[in-house]
């Protein structure tokens, strides 16, 4: 949780720079050129975690690896965070950054989530039906498949909304209903 709240700090500082600047598509690919670095280069995960190696030394690596890809902004961002030790949470930042992008510009994530495939059709129905609940936002899908939910559709909408229509939670309320009896 202590993580969070420090990359949704780190998100909204450079989410703010990249607005004032007009560049937030620019800076939404560098940090997902970073976190990418991070999340699978075994490498960098040992480098920004070596505590005997100082935060310059480390920023000064990690710039050298990302070939020119970040501008001197990112660069210095980059210097900070190695400062702090926080390099380790860039692809938290990174999906902070995103969620603060998707408010800006009115763009909400539904995660479709069933045991099987759906059709072409049942996801329109589904699109249709939560067009008409958030008409001014603009809406991305996107279509998972988790068979732990038993059967069933599960929707996550944004940060806080559930819709559970899984047959797993009809499942615990029922027990929960017989447990209370």
């Amino acid at each position: 949780m202590k993580y969070m709240v420090v990359a949704h700090q780190y998100a909204q500082a450079s989410f703010d720079f990249a607005l004032l600047e007009n560049k937030i598509e620019h800076w939404q690919s560098m940090l997902e050129f970073a976190s990418q670095l991070i999340h699978h280069n075994r490498l960098i995960k040992k480098l920004i975690c070596n505590p005997i190696i100082s935060s310059d030394d480390i920023a000064s690596i990690f710039i050298e690896i990302s070939d020119k890809k970040l501008d001197c902004f990112f660069q210095n961002f980059i210097r900070i965070m190695a400062k702090n030790k926080r390099l380790q949470i860039l692809p938290n930042v990174l999906e902070r950054f995103i969620y603060l992008r998707s408010i800006r510009e009115l763009i909400i994530n539904i995660d479709i989530i069933s045991t099987i495939r759906l059709s072409t059709d049942q996801i329109k129905k589904i699109a249709n039906v939560m067009t008409k609940y958030f008409p001014k936002y603009k809406i991305k899908f996107n279509i998972k498949i988790d068979t732990s939910i038993l059967g069933g559709i599960l929707l996550l909408i944004g940060e806080n909304i559930v819709i559970d229509g899984s047959i797993r939670y009809r499942m615990e309320r029922l027990t929960a209903a017989l447990l209370k009896k």
